[in-house]
């Protein structure tokens, strides 16, 4: 029998980050980032850098504060309750696991990850490309050596942060397979473009001509194992997020099915709306479950690549889910822009896709059942 469940500290630390982001505006601060098309609030990302929420899950020889994915699953439960856009999964968790994976006898990874820690600086990974491919067949970015320089072309798409990254984390395909690069955003040949998209989040499309690069990060060929396990820790928070946002979703759709009239008496009393109501829950709570176990396994070293498959595959199949069902309830009213239901709608159609969607995950969901299968190992 295995306790998933969070411990004393990491449920302040919950209760912490709802204060936080409902003394920031809660929604209110997500429907103006959204009609301002501000992207993210720089202030609140100031406040989560003081309270060390960029170094949480650093370990403390790079000026992190040695954490757990568990702890940062308490805080970005509370960010997808309040749809909060932030760097800290694809900069704090993705983008730093790698380099904590290269950092060992390399000072240059490790000064840039102890100033990713201290939150002065933010590393956008620039993963997926235009075929929209989240594995390392997707990688078609070229790395060229030539007389002593490494010259990197190609194009990146859904770069969370790229236009505010002080580096950009990027895969690229050389003659050892693919590798992982460090790209200066000011380095010539890199173009940076703003992408507009439905929930006005920070993604930008990166155009690379012939960008000269210092070096690999980690072992040339190597790059797809030292980011697979950082791939799976940003899903399961993903995840996380997605599971918070169902929790105010529930609560809101049932708010309204229990005030609204029709036919003289409230739309929840009817047996097809409390349906409604259930689905969003059972996807919600299904979704903390299978993340919260992807992370306990995470952090107690235990293989995890099929429990974090498993998680995220819900969670994008849940994000589409619930809205949908509290549409169904509030109907034409959460169509309107006034109304926070669409601020949710948006945003889960981000989390739906990013950092592998529903048809990724489930493919790695059956590698990882067919190899137990075959040989008994897990990964």
């Amino acid at each position: 029998m295995f306790d998933y469940d969070l411990n004393d500290d990491q449920r302040e630390l919950g209760a912490t980050a709802r204060r936080v982001f409902e003394q920031a505006g809660g929604l209110a601060l997500a429907r103006e980032l959204f009609e301002t098309r501000a992207y993210f609030s720089r202030a609140l990302w100031r406040t989560m850098i003081e309270l060390d929420w960029a170094g949480l899950a650093v370990p403390e020889a790079y000026g992190g504060s040695g954490g757990g994915i568990l702890d940062l699953y308490a805080v970005c439960l509370e960010s997808g309750r309040a749809v909060v856009s932030s760097p800290l999964i694809p900069s704090s968790v993705v983008a730093a696991h790698v380099l904590v994976g290269a950092a060992e006898g390399n000072q240059r990874v490790a000064e840039l990850l102890g100033r990713l820690a201290s939150g002065a600086s933010i590393v956008a990974p620039a993963l997926l490309e235009p075929g929209g491919v989240w594995d390392e067949r997707g990688v078609e970015t070229r790395l060229e050596r030539s007389g002593g320089t490494a010259k990197v072309t190609g194009t990146k798409v859904l770069v969370p942060f790229a236009d505010v990254a002080d580096r950009l984390l990027a895969t690229v395909r050389d003659r050892d397979g693919v590798s992982i690069v460090l790209v200066d955003p000011a380095a010539t040949g890199v173009s940076i473009t703003p992408t507009d998209n439905l929930a006005s989040l920070p993604l930008c499309a990166v155009v690379m001509e012939g960008v000269e690069v210092d070096e690999l990060v980690g072992r040339a060929g190597g790059g797809w194992p030292q980011l697979a396990p950082a791939l799976a820790r940003g899903a399961v928070l993903r995840a996380a997020e997605t599971a918070g946002a169902g929790e105010r979703i529930l609560e809101m759709t049932v708010e309204y099915a229990k005030s609204r009239q029709q036919f003289g008496k409230a739309v929840g009393s009817y047996q097809a709306v409390q349906y409604l109501c259930t689905d969003i829950g059972i996807a919600s709570h299904l979704t903390d479950l299978l993340a919260r176990r992807a992370a306990w396994l995470i952090d107690t070293g235990r293989p995890h690549q099929r429990a974090a498959a498993a998680a995220k595959l819900h969670a994008s199949r849940a994000a589409a889910h619930m809205t949908q069902r509290a549409h169904e309830v509030f109907a034409g009213l959460a169509f309107m822009m006034e109304h926070d239901l669409h601020l949710f709608t948006r945003h889960a159609k981000h989390w739906e896709h990013d950092l592998g969607d529903v048809r990724h995950h489930g493919e790695e969901l059956v590698e990882a059942l067919q190899r137990e299968f075959v040989d008994g190992s897990q990964r």
